[in-house]
């Protein structure tokens, strides 16, 4: 998988699960990413028309590309979305009669199948028209530049958009985006959904590293009494941390508590302030005071341990609470920082 493609991922998924209205704003802003001479129509009473693109050549002919965008509701049936499509159809051709030639490009937010397919080109074919059509998997394809695939990300995902690269922004705010994502899942989502959610997000963590920096591992777990194995994307860890580090002065903890769902962000500054200046070097997780523990971001390397151990979770007993996710962590951390001073000092012993 390439590192644009990792990197579009999330915004892929995004658009699949977008409808409406949402779908729609989604789309409208790739299409003005990639190409500034894209025009969108208003939300309510295009006249068929959800966007356009007025060329004027040389010899004075005008030639115009027409837009239009639906985003239906997943249980919507064939013979309603292609309804839809008619009526928009009637109103674009009334619409691009008025240019010397046109170009229909339809944008909907599933794929169709092989009949459905059939039955659009007939359509089509039935009005000469010329026409291109898109899902979330092809649209993404227009964006070319990092710089498109960034504002796109920072956009759809949900990312904030600060000014700056997204390997600043995506490691202090991108990681809190993370931890609430986490915290608000419950028993009755289900499994999968949660599954899908922090895949996507380990795939975002992943995209900044190139092919030649991760390598395929197996995965080993068991549920409901049954061992499995997966085959998954596994990063080097030295080139992550490499990749994703905090710029000077942008350190961060999130605060995570055992009895309340709310994350605090604090500034590393901040939180030494208000904590005798507690920052242990080898800790990415410490804790605060009882019922409380803080995630430390001077990279991306502790996300994605952290969505590991949690879809390790979810793996093994079908459920997940980030608190006991990351006082596990803690725990290890700070067994295996005693493990070394033990057998560091059985050396310095031996040796004297």
């Amino acid at each position: 998988m390439s590192q644009d493609k990792l990197r579009t991922y999330g915004v892929k998924k995004e658009l699949e699960y977008a409808t409406g209205d949402m779908f729609e704003t989604d789309v409208q802003f790739i299409l003005a990413l990639e190409n500034h001479n894209y025009i969108g129509t208003r939300m309510k009473k295009d006249d068929g028309v959800d966007g356009l693109i007025i060329k004027r050549e040389s010899n004075n002919k005008k030639s115009v590309v027409l837009y239009s965008i639906y985003g239906p509701e997943q249980s919507t049936r064939w013979n309603i979305k292609m309804r839809k499509i008619e009526n928009d159809l009637s109103e674009m051709i009334k619409h691009a009669a008025k240019y010397d030639e046109s170009m229909f490009k339809f944008i909907f937010n599933f794929k169709i199948g092989f009949e459905q397919a059939e039955a659009f080109e007939s359509l089509m074919h039935k009005n000469e028209i010329k026409y291109e059509l898109y899902d979330p998997e092809k649209l993404i394809t227009l964006l070319k530049t990092d710089s498109q695939i960034r504002s796109a990300v920072a956009f759809i995902v949900g990312i904030e958009g600060e000014d700056r690269p997204l390997t600043d922004f995506n490691n202090h705010v991108f990681a809190g985006e993370v931890l609430k994502v986490l915290q608000s899942f419950d028993l009755k989502e289900d499994l999968s959904d949660k599954m899908t959610k922090i895949n996507d997000m380990k795939l975002q963590v992943m995209s900044y590293l190139s092919n030649e920096h991760m390598r395929i591992g197996p995965r080993f777990f068991s549920f409901k009494q049954e061992s499995n194995v997966q085959l998954y994307l596994v990063p080097d860890r030295k080139q992550l941390v490499e990749k994703t580090q905090v710029n000077s002065g942008l350190e961060t903890a999130y605060l995570v508590h055992d009895k309340k769902k709310e994350i605090q962000r604090l500034s590393k500054e901040d939180f030494q302030m208000l904590h005798d200046g507690l920052w242990e070097e080898e800790l990415t997780v410490l804790s605060p005071y009882k019922g409380c523990l803080a995630v430390k971001v001077e990279n991306l390397l502790v996300v994605y341990q952290i969505l590991e151990n949690c879809l390790s979770c979810l793996e093994n007993s079908g459920d997940m609470d980030l608190y006991q996710v990351l006082l596990r962590m803690y725990r290890n951390q700070k067994k295996s920082i005693l493990e070394r001073e033990v057998s560091r000092n059985f050396r310095n012993k031996e040796l004297s």
